[in-house]
């Protein structure tokens, strides 16, 4: 949303030397205000794309831990699977760091018990405790997606309020500049 005002006789019918310093002055007011408004709005697109971006891989990921769940797959598979979460994971770059180190601990500890229940005969307890393990990935990947859904929103009531205080300038600038001219046209 970019906005340039040229004044020209529109709203200046007198062409003295102020009301042209007067014009000068309010488009370099717009272009500042513009310019703001550009590189403010810039930053906000970036951070909503990286947001986007640790959405779709959360999702992604908590599908894919799903799937493992339900497959009838060996340890090796399973671990396999996980090594490819922990991977899309490790490899973002992310305002979620945080989170994110917490779900690569997780899979790390499954991927070791992966590792234990296929040199042990301790089957079932491994299991339990790896299914409770990749219980709670998934809640914890479901709270990650909850927090990210509520950061975009959050951004973009931001950007909603950047637009509307843009809006609100260009009316105060366009109100001034009337009032500027019709303080010239009174004098001459």
């Amino acid at each position: 949303m970019r906005v340039e005002f040229i004044f020209s006789q529109q709203i200046f019918d007198n062409t003295s030397d102020e009301s042209q310093s007067l014009s000068s002055e309010l488009n370099e007011q717009f272009l500042d205000l513009n310019s703001k408004f550009d590189e403010t709005i810039n930053q906000l697109n970036n951070k909503k794309n990286n947001i986007n971006e640790n959405q779709l891989n959360i999702i992604k990921s908590k599908n894919t831990l799903l799937l493992l769940s339900d497959l009838p797959l060996t340890s090796d598979e399973k671990s396999q699977i996980l090594s490819e979460i922990e991977n899309n994971l490790f490899n973002q770059d992310s305002i979620y760091n945080e989170s994110l180190q917490e779900q690569l601990n997780i899979i790390k500890s499954i991927k070791d018990e992966y590792t234990i229940l296929s040199d042990q005969k301790k089957f079932s307890q491994n299991q339990n405790s790896i299914e409770t393990k990749l219980e709670n990935l998934y809640i914890n990947f479901l709270n990650l997606e909850n927090k990210i859904e509520k950061d975009l929103k959050q951004t973009e009531l931001e950007e909603y309020e950047i637009i509307d205080n843009k809006i609100v300038k260009i009316k105060e600038l366009l109100k001034n500049s009337e009032l500027e001219n019709n303080i010239q046209n009174i004098n001459n």
